[in-house]
């Protein structure tokens, strides 16, 4: 194969998961919708979330025959480690929705592209690139521009900025672990131990305080847990086999524009003029970062 070819192949594929990842972006933003439609404490809908995403990516590696092996002590450790991150984030993230808005709750998990910005180079020995920078503060802007004049600030809106902002952190260190892994082993076999270690942390706590389980929402975490999280969790892992932890995070700032449109069909809340200007800012640096990424 000549260099041409293989370079037109490798154009392919960059557009490719760069579609993956719009995708599931997508996906994502829907689902933070599941905080209101489901009425559970976060704690329930994360553990129920879990073990229908989890049992669905068991039953793909069952299907699929593939090896789940984990080739090295280190790896082992760090997939925990993915696990209990993954755990604080899910947690956090519906809490800030159901104490505050959907806005809320996505308008400050935007954020963690500004902490991948930074981060990534460092912890994969790679040039530190100022631009990435820039696309992060106007991603940010596009944030601010959204959270202003939020309409009086309470505590629980209090709260969830507070709780939206520790999901932005470990949703940050999931991004770099993926990206760390997404090379290293196929996308189900990383999400399995992921949220086989999620069930087992979140066990004991379901043992102990008990939360009410209602039957006839079932349905819905059914779909919650497979479609906009296992299918949407391997859609971003392939995405991350050819395309940066933060472009794939400045993308991620699209999630916050699903979710605010979504909630204003199916909720009727009608977002405001702030909110309108930094979905416009937040589409057009995910526009222009997935151009010039793809150039690159």
């Amino acid at each position: 194969m000549c260099d041409k070819d293989i370079g037109i192949t490798y154009k392919f594929m960059k557009k490719q998961h760069l579609l993956y990842l719009h995708l599931s972006v997508f996906l994502f933003g829907f689902s933070a919708l599941f905080a209101r439609f489901i009425e559970m404490n976060s704690l329930m809908i994360t553990f129920a979330r879990v073990l229908f995403s989890g049992s669905f990516i068991g039953l793909l590696l069952l299907i699929t025959r593939e090896n789940i092996r984990i080739v090295s002590r280190k790896h082992l450790l760090l997939l925990l480690a993915h696990g209990l991150v993954l755990t604080a984030h899910w947690n956090a993230f519906i809490f800030s929705i159901q104490v505050s808005t959907v806005a809320i709750g996505t308008i400050t998990l935007a954020t963690f592209p500004a902490f991948i910005a930074v981060i990534e180079p460092f912890v994969f020995k790679e040039k530190f690139r100022l631009i990435n920078l820039g696309y992060a503060g106007l991603s940010l802007l596009g944030v601010g521009f959204i959270g202003f004049n939020l309409g009086g600030m309470n505590r629980g809106y209090l709260l969830g900025i507070v709780f939206g902002l520790i999901a932005s952190i470990t949703c940050g260190m999931l991004v770099l672990i993926h990206r760390y892994f997404s090379r290293k082993y196929p996308a189900p076999v990383i999400l399995f131990y992921q949220q086989t270690t999620a069930f087992f942390i979140m066990l004991p706590f379901l043992l102990i305080f008990r939360p009410a389980i209602e039957v006839n929402q079932i349905g819905l975490l059914v779909i919650y847990g497979i479609l906009f999280t296992a299918v949407a969790q391997i859609l971003f892992i392939k995405g991350l086999e050819r395309v940066k932890g933060v472009t794939a995070g400045l993308i991620s700032g699209l999630e916050p524009v699903y979710a605010i449109l979504f909630s204003l069909l199916l909720l009727s809340e009608v977002p405001r003029i702030h909110e309108v200007i930094g979905g416009i800012i937040i589409i057009f640096v995910a526009t222009l970062v997935t151009i010039t990424q793809n150039k690159s």
